[in-house]
This record gives structure tokens, C-alpha cells and sequence, in this order.
């Protein structure tokens, strides 16, 4: 499973959609693990706390890894807690500082291989952008991200911007990427396959070429 995640994690306006989230693991006690890496400028272990609580609320076991520096995602001891969860999930803060830690090191070489093998990953505003094949960069252009989620960009938080913005965004994306707009408290999930569903309070929207679509709770579609 792959979650994308438009923003505003552990809050109480995620409660629904997290409960759908942990059900679909398939797993009757779920193991958690938050990485608070993209907030490592900022309160690391704030969020880590936040994410804990919160899942700790819907009767799940939780945890953090505290990866904060690309010399953090090198160290076996805390690699290892990566092995063991059945959901990994990437907190908000700074898709930059995200991309840079984790690129090219063994701990993003282990999880994309877990991944693969059928972990479940989770990502909030910064923690869902990194993961898609294009991100947008400090200064505003779009970058080569991760690149778990081939052929998709994501704009995270789609409620609040601003509709000149996306076109432009659009635009200087080009034609062949899939842009996923998600509103705040809202979740893009994949099913299986090419097989996605919208999940959470807000709306999940679709951008390719002309064509745009919207998808709200509960409604399935495809990305291209």
C-alpha cells in the first residue's frame, strides 16, 4: 500500500481516514513507525511524539526512528526498526531537507526494497511529495524526487492554492506527468496495480494533459 497524504497528519480531521488507512494493512495489531525526518530543522521529536500519540489513540503500536541526518541514514542500529513495521510513515517539514537525507543511501535502498516486497509506506505534505518522480524544489521548479511513484508529481495542501498557480505549475510540468493535487486530511491510496482511491475530508484531483478530475471519499480510479 502507498498512501499520499495531503497534509495536516494526526489531527482529529484524520481520524476516519486513518482508521480505513490501518484497516487495509490487513494486520490486526499494526506496527507503525513515523520517520520525522523532513522535520528535522525543525521539532524532530515533537513530531515523533505527535505521530505516537496519535496512532497510540487508535489502538496501534507506534514508534519512531529517528533518521535526522544522511549520517543517520548509513547507521545499521537504526536501520534495523525499519524491518519490522508494517507501515512506515514520513511526517511534513521540508521536502528539501527530505530529499537530500534519504537520496542515494542505505536507508532509502532499504525501504524501497521492503516497499517492493510489500511494506506499506505513508507520506504527509513533504513526506508524500519526495516520493513521487518530480518534486517541486526550493526555488520553486520541479526536481527529480525519489521516484517510488513513477510519472506523478504531487502538490500537497491542493486546497489552498491558488488556481493560476496550479496552471502554471501545470505547465511547467509538461504533458506526459500525471500532477496529484490532495487537499489537506485527504488521501490518495493505492489499491493494487494502477487501481487508486481518495480517501479522508477533502478531494483528490487528477491533472493530465487537459483533463481534469476530481475524486472525493470512497471513490476509485486509475491513474494513467
Amino acid at each position: 500500500m502507498l498512501a499520499l497524504v495531503g497534509g495536516d497528519e494526526f489531527r482529529p480531521a484524520c481520524r476516519e481516514m486513518d482508521r480505513a488507512l490501518l484497516a487495509a494493512l490487513g494486520t490486526r495489531r499494526p506496527r507503525v513507525l513515523i520517520l520525522p525526518t523532513a522535520a528535522a530543522l525543525e521539532h524532530p521529536e515533537r513530531a515523533a511524539s505527535n505521530g505516537i500519540d496519535y496512532f497510540r489513540t487508535l489502538d496501534v503500536a507506534a514508534d519512531a526512528s529517528m533518521v535526522l541526518t544522511r549520517e543517520d541514514a548509513e547507521k545499521t542500529e537504526l536501520l534495523e526498526p525499519l524491518r519490522a513495521a508494517d507501515l512506515l510513515y514520513f511526517v511534513g517539514g521540508s521536502p528539501q531537507y527530505l530529499l537530500e537525507t534519504l537520496q542515494g543511501t542505505a536507508a532509502w535502498r532499504l525501504i524501497s526494497q521492503q516497499h517492493r516486497g510489500g511494506q506499506a509506506i505513508a507520506g504527509s505534505s513533504a513526506g508524500t511529495m519526495v516520493l513521487a518522480q518530480k518534486m517541486l524544489g526550493a526555488g520553486g521548479a520541479w526536481v527529480d524526487a525519489l521516484g517510488l511513484l513513477p510519472g506523478v508529481a504531487l502538490l500537497p495542501h491542493y486546497e489552498r492554492q491558488p488556481g493560476e498557480r496550479v496552471a502554471l505549475l501545470r505547465k511547467n510540468l509538461g504533458q506526459k506527468l500525471v500532477l496529484l493535487g490532495v487537499d489537506s486530511a485527504t488521501a490518495c491510496v493505492n489499491l493494487g496495480g494502477v487501481t487508486w482511491q481518495a480517501l479522508g475530508k477533502g478531494r483528490v484531483v487528477v491533472h493530465h494533459g487537459a483533463t481534469r478530475s476530481v475524486y472525493v471519499h470512497g471513490q476509485t480510479f486509475t491513474l494513467p
